[in-house]
């Protein structure tokens, strides 16, 4: 077994065989047979400077978002299903999913 972390994702393929296909940002490819996704990641935020943002200052995503996926008032599987409300920001049809 071979570990390639971290790196970027840039497209994921079904292979003939089966296998998953990873291209990744960097420009190269590999095989694999099983991918683990790291999530809960904080973003880089600072691509958005010139973009008006509302964001909860502890968690760092959008305000209306942080209540429903605070982890000292939720466990994983204990949010409701959320969506663009949540998602959107001061800037008109800018929303910032994940």
């Amino acid at each position: 077994m071979k570990l390639l972390a971290p790196f970027s994702v840039d497209e994921v393929r079904r292979g003939a065989d089966g296998s998953l296909q990873v291209m990744s940002l960097e420009g190269w490819t590999a095989d694999a047979d099983e991918m683990v996704v790291a999530t809960g990641l904080r973003p880089d935020l600072g691509i958005l400077g010139e973009v008006r943002l509302d964001l909860d200052p502890a968690l760092e995503c959008p305000r209306l978002l942080a209540p429903l996926i605070d982890p000292n008032l939720h466990s994983c599987g204990t949010v409701r299903p959320h969506g663009a409300f949540e998602l959107q920001q001061p800037d008109n049809g800018f929303f910032l999913p994940g």
